[in-house]
């Protein structure tokens, strides 16, 4: 009975693909806005993100077919302009800014205009799996809300998760961004 079993355990594990042992089991990013960060000056909150090396690999390799040497290893010190360039593809925070306009009968009235914030690279480094990318994120005065579009690594990996965190002017938000689901919203107090 016994080598029966056996046999029957291998047939299973024949016909059915094993994941690559270098695979995780969990598809997640952190993606953190914020003010509070020492070095971030008023105006100007630190957005980093936070992605396993490998699939940030695959990510730039997918992006950029001529770059299949990438490597986890050479990620930060030799592909910074294809990382800042995938993620300005697929990280993009706008804000709606209201500005005070006159109208033809001498009333003021406000207007509300969308405006993508500018992310300038600040810093790459990797420690251990884990990639940590850096940006500045220039807020204008008077921005009220505050949209996130976070889909990346969501083409190559289905169940990708980026968990938001935005800390601005002393108040906290947190939202789940998913495939089909990659934009997300909040009220910016003041």
């Amino acid at each position: 009975m016994m080598p029966y079993f056996f046999l029957l355990i291998l047939a299973f594990l024949s016909t059915h693909s094993l994941p690559k042992a270098d695979d995780h089991a969990i598809y997640l990013s952190t993606l953190t806005l914020s003010d509070e960060i020492p070095g971030a000056t008023p105006g100007t909150p630190i957005l980093t993100v936070r992605v396993f090396s490998d699939d940030l690999r695959d990510a730039i390799r997918n992006a950029f077919p001529d770059q299949q040497s990438v490597s986890e290893e050479t990620l930060c010190a030799q592909h910074r302009d294809q990382v800042n360039a995938y993620f300005s593809k697929h990280l993009i925070l706008k804000t709606e800014t209201r500005q005070a306009t006159q109208s033809t009968h001498s009333s003021l009235s406000a207007s509300s205009e969308e405006m993508q914030i500018s992310l300038i690279l600040t810093e790459m480094s990797r420690e251990s799996d884990v990639i940590t990318v850096s940006w500045f994120a220039s807020l204008p005065k008077g921005c009220k809300t505050l949209t996130i579009k976070a889909d990346y690594l969501m083409e190559l990996f289905p169940t990708q998760t980026q968990m938001v965190t935005i800390k601005l002017n002393g108040s906290q938000q947190m939202l789940r961004l998913v495939r089909g689901k990659s934009f997300g919203g909040v009220v910016v107090t003041e």
